[in-house]
């Protein structure tokens, strides 16, 4: 069951590129996975901005799954002399329109506020039960965006390893399950990689990822806080 929860789109994920110091430029982007015909459009402004034509910025499809396209947004914005600014984005889809606000230092400005998370899902030997006595995967990111709200927002995320854990996927595929339990080293190393496991394998991964991002409270952190992001062993 693959379905976002505003029944539309996966995302917004939005991501810090890097800065252009010599002109004062902001860069990053922001990232939906659609199964819509066409991909919503994403207008952006300053937030103390009223005029009433906002920048639109340009869908670019980089990959597909199945029926689902990913599509990036590029962002350039000019980094402001005087201080901070916030920035509204505003994204339109058949279903209607959802904005969001996220902060981006001023030119001159090193203090950037940072915050870091690693091991933000649950290992495999955590029950269900537990998961929920626990306030779930969701718990800690409320906290987080609290903390973004108190102290006027944080310029930038970093996530380490094991944003998701997919070792559950040697429970959970058939395919890999049989590879398991094949005997003797030569026999799973000569076995072959087919077509059937590649699909398998995409989906599942497909699947951990959008639905673990999809999740109260993170979907909101990653749609505000610009990430920078990391892999590990869990995450791949």
């Amino acid at each position: 069951k693959v379905a976002p929860t505003n029944g539309v789109y996966f995302g917004p994920y939005l991501r810090y590129t890097n800065m252009d110091i010599e002109r004062g430029i902001w860069l990053g982007s922001i990232l939906l996975v659609t199964d819509a015909p066409q991909p919503p459009t994403i207008h952006i402004h300053q937030s103390i901005d009223l005029s009433p034509n906002p920048r639109q910025l340009k869908p670019v499809a980089i990959a597909t799954h199945q029926r689902w396209t990913f599509y990036r947004y590029d962002i350039d914005l000019k980094m402001e002399e005087s201080g901070p600014a916030k920035w509204t984005y505003a994204i339109t889809s058949h279903l209607g329109c959802t904005r969001y606000e996220f902060l981006v230092a001023g030119r001159h400005e090193t203090n950037w506020r940072f915050i870091a998370t690693s091991g933000n899902d649950f290992a495999l030997n955590v029950s269900a039960n537990d998961r929920q006595k626990l306030g779930g995967v969701g718990y800690m990111w409320k906290d987080i965006m609290q903390k973004h709200a108190e102290i006027g927002g944080f310029h930038c995320q970093l996530g380490l390893g094991g944003q998701i854990f997919a070792d559950r996927m040697w429970k959970e595929i058939p395919l890999l399950k049989q590879w398991l339990q094949m005997r003797g080293k030569e026999a799973r190393k000569n076995a072959p990689w087919t077509a059937a496991h590649e699909e398998e394998v995409k989906h599942a991964y497909f699947h951990y990822y959008t639905s673990h991002f999809d999740q109260p409270y993170l979907r909101e952190a990653w749609a505000q806080i610009p990430y920078i992001s990391q892999v590990d062993d869990h995450d791949m």
